[in-house]
C-alpha cells in the first residue's frame, strides 16, 4: 500500500513538473514575443487596397477583413519574427485576396524582409491558404476576440505559431518610401561627382543609397590610362547595408579576396576569372547570394575595380561597399 503511495505521488509529481515546463515555456515565448518590436519590419506593396465586405458577406468571414500584425514563434525555439497579414477583400462564398509579410531574423537567417500576394478561403472559422513560394508552405488563422492566431508548417518552414491585433490604418504597417526608380545615371559631360577618388580613398564611408553601375565606368573627359599595370590587387572583407521594399535588412558581408591583374590594350585582365563569395540562406524566396565578379573591365584613370552582383531573387537596392585595396604594381597611375 505504501508502495502504490509512493509510485503515485511519484507519478503525480512528475505530470506536474511536464505542465510546469510547458507553462514556463509558453510564458518564455509570450515574453520573447512581447519584446519584438515589429513596427516599420514587415513591408507592403504600394497598391495595397482595402475593399470593406459587402452586405452579401456573412459575419463569420468579414470579420477576418483587414490589417493585422504581430509576431510568430516556433515550437520550442522561442524566435520571434514580424509578421503581417492584409485580408484586402472577402468575398461572400469565403475566398480572401491575402497579403502575407514577414521581417529579418538573424536566429532563422532571414536575410531581407518580404511580401507575397496569396489567395486563401475560409471554412468553418478558419483562413487557410497556401503561400506560393516554394514548397507551399500551409497558413491558417481563426478569429479569437480582438486577436488572430495563426498557424504555420511545411517543407522547409519552421512549425510557428502567431498572434496579431487588428491595425486600424495600413499605412503605419510598411516601412517607408520605396525604391520606384533606378538611381540616378552619372553627368553625360564631367566632372564625376560620385565614386570619386577623394570618396573611395576616405576614411568613412560618405553617405549611404544605391549607387548607379554607370559610375563604375569612364564618366565625362576620362582619359587613356598612362601606363602598363601589372600587380595584384587584395580586398578586403567589408560589410554592406541592405533593404527591400523600404525595410531595411540583415547586413550583408562582402568576402575579401586577392587577385592578380594585368593590363592588354585598354583593358585591366585577371590572371584568373572567377566568381567569388556566396550567403546561401534556408528559407525561400529570401536566400540570397552576393558574388564578386573576377572579370576584364576597361582601364582608365583612375583605376577602378569591379563591383559586387547579387542574382535574381536576392537583388536589391543596396549600398555599394568601398572597398580597401591594397596593390602591389609596376607602373603608376594618374591620380
Amino acid at each position: 500500500m505504501k508502495q502504490q503511495t509512493l509510485q503515485h505521488r511519484f507519478t503525480t509529481g512528475h505530470h506536474l513538473w511536464v505542465v510546469m515546463t510547458i507553462a514556463l515555456g509558453l510564458a518564455l515565448g509570450s515574453q520573447a514575443a512581447a519584446a519584438k518590436e515589429c513596427q516599420r519590419e514587415t513591408p507592403l506593396p504600394a497598391d495595397v487596397r482595402l475593399i470593406a465586405p459587402g452586405p452579401e458577406v456573412p459575419e463569420a468571414v468579414a470579420r477576418f477583413a483587414g490589417a493585422w500584425s504581430g509576431v510568430s514563434v516556433g515550437p520550442g525555439d522561442s524566435v520571434p519574427i514580424c509578421e503581417t497579414l492584409v485580408v484586402e477583400e472577402v468575398l461572400a462564398n469565403g475566398y480572401a485576396r491575402v497579403i502575407f509579410s514577414e521581417g529579418t531574423s538573424v536566429a532563422l537567417d532571414v536575410r531581407l524582409p518580404w511580401f507575397v500576394r496569396a489567395t486563401g478561403r475560409i471554412v468553418d472559422g478558419e483562413l487557410r491558404m497556401p503561400l506560393p513560394v516554394r514548397h507551399r508552405p500551409q497558413l491558417t488563422y481563426r478569429v479569437a476576440g480582438e486577436a488572430l492566431h495563426g498557424s504555420s508548417g511545411g517543407v522547409g518552414w519552421r512549425n510557428g505559431r502567431a498572434v496579431l491585433t487588428r491595425v486600424a490604418d495600413v499605412s503605419q504597417v510598411g516601412c517607408g518610401p520605396q525604391a520606384g526608380t533606378p538611381p540616378p545615371a552619372p553627368p553625360a559631360t564631367g566632372p564625376r561627382d560620385r565614386l570619386t577618388a577623394a570618396e573611395l580613398l576616405a576614411a568613412a564611408t560618405p553617405g549611404i543609397g544605391p549607387v548607379h553601375n554607370d559610375y563604375f565606368l569612364p564618366v565625362g573627359q576620362a582619359t587613356p590610362a598612362l601606363h602598363a599595370f601589372k600587380g595584384t590587387v587584395t580586398v578586403q572583407a567589408s560589410s554592406m547595408v541592405t533593404a527591400r521594399h523600404g525595410c531595411a535588412g540583415l547586413a550583408e558581408t562582402l568576402p575579401g579576396f586577392t587577385v592578380a591583374f594585368f593590363t592588354q590594350s585598354e583593358h585591366l585582365v585577371p590572371v584568373v576569372r572567377d566568381i567569388i563569395g556566396a550567403c546561401p540562406g534556408p528559407r525561400f524566396p529570401l536566400s540570397c547570394s552576393i558574388h564578386t565578379s573576377i572579370t576584364p573591365i576597361t582601364a582608365w584613370p583612375p583605376f577602378s575595380m569591379t563591383t559586387p552582383t547579387c542574382p535574381h531573387y536576392g537583388c536589391r537596392w543596396s549600398r555599394k561597399p568601398t572597398p580597401r585595396a591594397t596593390t602591389t604594381m609596376a607602373g603608376t597611375r594618374r591620380p
